[in-house]
This record gives structure tokens, sequence and C-alpha cells, in this order.
């Protein structure tokens, strides 16, 4: 079993098998390199590619050149993951309900649909569709989408119990920090919201967009902490080095 951080060979990652390989072991933090032996599965697998690079528009382009897919459940998660990245919820829900009918247990069609229900302010709905296949496996990427659920629908000990476990886990350990640091701060623990926030930020590369969300994070908390000169410094700081982040500037101006 590979560790993250480390690399694995898939061939013939264009099947359905290798696809799911490939979905499988990115979530688990290892770098992937990928084999096809045909021009259609080298698309599928240029497409992967390209959504690993957060290339949405090139995976969904790569895609479409690949022709029909078929009931290839991994192929149309893929497509599904691409269609959600760019936006186009109601694309992204046919493909990824057309994946699960084939492999209603797929952990990344599954992850993927949650997605789309908590974008659609479901997040009931997002607990039971990952419940299941938590208990089952403790799929980090899948729990950190449960974590999300379950404090969207107000179940924040439930919450909290998977994060606790997430934060140990290095390829979601920042991001689980990040999802702490929102709970602490829904029960207007600052304290501990500041805390899980520099956790966050020690373990996120330089350039990550995630770093500066963990930033602005550590801003706010320090306006509601009572120290608006302090805030003010960060978010200064924050507005030259992301000016086209609009999150930053509306709080920029608004504190």
């Amino acid at each position: 079993r590979g560790a993250a951080g480390e690399s694995v060979l898939v061939h013939g990652a264009s099947g359905g098998v290798g696809i799911a390989a490939v979905q499988l072991s990115r979530a688990r933090g290892l770098t992937v390199i990928g084999t096809a032996g045909t021009e259609q599965g080298r698309k599928l697998v240029l497409a992967e590619g390209a959504l690993r690079l957060d290339h949405p528009e090139q995976a969904v382009a790569a895609l479409a050149e690949a022709g029909e897919l078929g009931n290839d459940a991994a192929a149309l998660t893929l497509r599904g993951r691409a269609q959600l990245a760019l936006g186009a919820l109601d694309a992204a829900t046919a493909d990824l309900d057309a994946a699960l009918i084939v492999a209603p247990e797929l952990a990344p069609a599954l992850l993927a649909r949650a997605q789309l229900d908590l974008l659609r302010g479901k997040p009931h709905v997002a607990v039971e569709r990952l419940a299941g296949r938590y208990a089952t496996d403790g799929d980090a990427e899948l729990g950190l989408v449960y974590a999300r659920a379950l404090r969207a629908d107000g179940q924040a000990a439930q919450a909290r119990a998977v994060l606790d476990r997430l934060v140990g886990i290095g390829p979601v350990a920042a991001p689980a920090w990040l999802e702490l640091a929102a709970l602490a701060r829904d029960g207007a623990d600052l304290a501990a919201a500041r805390k899980a926030f520099e956790a966050a930020l020690a373990l996120l590369p330089v350039g990550a967009p995630t770093r500066i969300d963990a930033r602005l994070g550590v801003a706010l908390l320090m306006h509601d902490s009572g120290d608006a000169l302090g805030a003010r410094a960060r978010l200064d700081e924050l507005v030259g080095l992301a000016p086209d982040n609009g999150r930053v500037l509306i709080e920029a101006a608004r504190i």
C-alpha cells in the first residue's frame, strides 16, 4: 500500500479499472503515472491529468475527443468531476448519476455527487450519501466532504469527530484544520478557531489558494476578538498578495 507523496505506475490507466485506480490513488496523496494503449485511452489519461492540474476545461475537451463513454462509470465520473469544477451542475449531475447506476459504491462518484448536494443546499442528502461508505473504509478525501456535510447539517459533534481523525492524515490535514476552524467559529470559540487556522497555515505551501483563505480567516478572527488594528494590517497585506480575490477585497472594504 503506497503512502502519500510516493509515486505509483498504473498500466492501462484509461480503462474502467485503471481510471478508478488513478482516482483512488490520487485521493490517497500518491503521484500517479498512467499508461494507455489506444488514442481514446490517451485522451482519458490526458483528461485525468488536466483535472489534476486544475484545468477542467481541458479535461472536458479531451473527453469530447475520446468519443462515446457508454457505461464506463469511471470515465463518466471523470467527466462529471470536470463539469462540476466548471460549474455546469446539471451536466455534472447527469454524468455522476449515470456512473452511480453502474457502480453505486464508486468513491470518487459518491464524493463528487455529495459536493453537488452541498452546492444545492441539501447537506442532509450528502450526509446520507456518504455515511455508509465512510463507515466502511474511512477514505480521507471522502471523509473531508462528509465532515463538511455534517457541519452544514448542524451535526457539529459528528463533524468534529471525523475532522479530529483527518488532521493526522497528510493529504487532507490542512483542509481538515480549515474545517475545524470554521466549526470552532460557528461555535464562537475564537481561540480554537485561530489555533486551527494557524495549524492549517503551517501545512499549506506558499502560493496555495487555500493559504489566502486561512490568512483571511485569521484576520477576521482578530477583528472579531477586538484587535481591529491587527486585522487591518493583515487585510492590507492580503490585498497586496491577492488583489483579484473578491472575498479579500470585500472584507477589506467592510472592516
